[in-house]
């Protein structure tokens, strides 16, 4: 039994070290020490109940894509195939994608990850795997950015063939 308590213990005091650094991290990030996070003056969200003025709107950061839509024509299902969305900031401050959501499993989306300067292109590339599916197929891939809009769509096509 004491080999028992005494490894009870040991599990015991990791559990409470473990919960006591995350604490500690927390108030890191709250005191701002954290270096990994972005400035506050990136993220600007001018959206109210209100209109918002056409100064704060000129000074945005815009996102301009070069095609939203992109048609893979006829896949075999089981294959993957991959369409780089391009873009660029047009606007007049760092442009940030925060996040992409993708409107099935089936599709994985990479895009970048440290703020843009106004005229700086970039790539979002959309990954769709056809496997399990077939016919014709439209997913839709949501990204999350810090212009005026806010959310802004793509889309990828494919007429999947089955293999039989």
């Amino acid at each position: 039994m004491t080999c028992k308590h005494s490894l009870m213990r040991t599990y015991t005091f990791a559990l409470i070290m473990l919960i006591f650094t995350a604490a500690c991290n927390e108030k890191e990030v709250a005191r701002g020490k954290n270096t990994e996070l972005l400035p506050a003056s990136l993220v600007q969200n001018p959206s109210t109940a209100g209109e918002t003025s056409p100064e704060i709107l000129e000074q945005m950061p815009v996102i301009i894509f070069t095609d939203t839509v992109h048609n893979f024509g006829n896949v075999y299902e089981g294959e993957e195939v991959m369409h780089g969305f391009t873009f660029t900031n047009t606007g007049k401050k760092p442009l940030l994608i925060s996040g992409v959501t993708t409107s099935c499993g089936c599709t994985v989306a990479d895009y970048p990850q440290e703020p843009m300067l106004p005229g700086e292109d970039g790539t979002l590339k959309v990954k769709f795997k056809s496997t399990g599916q077939t016919g014709y197929e439209e997913k839709s891939v949501s990204i999350q950015t810090n212009t005026a809009r806010g959310t802004h769509l793509v889309y990828i096509k494919a007429n999947i063939i089955s293999r039989q």
